[in-house]
């Protein structure tokens, strides 16, 4: 069953407004696109700019540069939640949204830092290279273990249930899978623990991802302030 959450006055109708908003765009329009919705958190633009630096570091040092397509900085993230297709239904975005509002409601934002860089899988094999968290990354994961669990108390379609949560920011893919990886990649030391920003997360956003032949766009389709008590 979903959750119910009762707000008065000012603040209720805002919130109905919101979420009829949200849900007319993707689920009341003539032809119905299948949302590959993530619930995510964004650096603000100062430390996209940052972040943006650093990469430019890592072409600098000839990081197999022409094999990588590189994230614009407008769309640095960091992935809470992966949900794809599975809120088919306005009745689960509903319930979703519901649950995230209950779960979020006593959080307060928290500061994220970010440090370094890496590559998943791993350096022989790589398919993507990411800066790291440091400072914030347990509130990230514990948001995260709270939203699965209260999405599955409430029966909300999830997808990977069980995927251990890596917070990180992706900033460049490989083109081609399993590439002949990094060697030596004891070269790029230096750039693995360097200090590169700090920023404020204030809000969760669900996000809806389109892929088109330059690359994935986002857009928000719903954001929830961590205001605490």
């Amino acid at each position: 069953a979903g959750m119910l959450i009762v707000r008065k006055g000012k603040r209720a109708l805002k919130h109905k407004r919101k979420l009829n908003h949200a849900i007319h765009r993707h689920y009341c329009t003539p032809v119905f696109k299948e949302p590959r919705y993530f619930v995510a958190i964004f650096p603000d633009k100062d430390s996209q700019e940052k972040i943006y630096q650093h990469q430019q570091l890592l072409l600098a040092s000839d990081f197999q540069r022409e094999r990588v397509k590189w994230v614009d900085k407008s769309l640095y993230h960091v992935t809470l939640k992966f949900v794809g297709g599975a809120w088919k239904l306005q009745s689960d975005f509903e319930n979703a949204i519901a649950v995230m509002e209950d779960v979020l409601k006593d959080h307060t934002a928290f500061d994220v830092a970010v440090e370094g860089v890496g590559v998943f899988p791993k350096w022989n094999k790589p398919r993507s290279v990411h800066v790291e968290l440091k400072a914030g990354k347990s509130n990230i994961k514990s948001i995260s273990k709270k939203l699965n669990s209260a999405w599955l108390q409430a029966n909300v379609p999830i997808s990977d249930m069980h995927k251990q949560l890596v917070p990180h920011i992706t900033i460049g893919r490989w083109k081609q899978i399993w590439v002949k990886g990094f060697q030596d990649y004891s070269r790029y030391s230096p750039l693995y623990h360097i200090p590169i920003t700090t920023f404020r997360a204030s809000k969760i956003s669900i996000m809806d991802s389109s892929l088109n032949a330059d690359g994935p766009t986002y857009k928000e389709i719903y954001s929830i302030p961590l205001r605490g008590k």
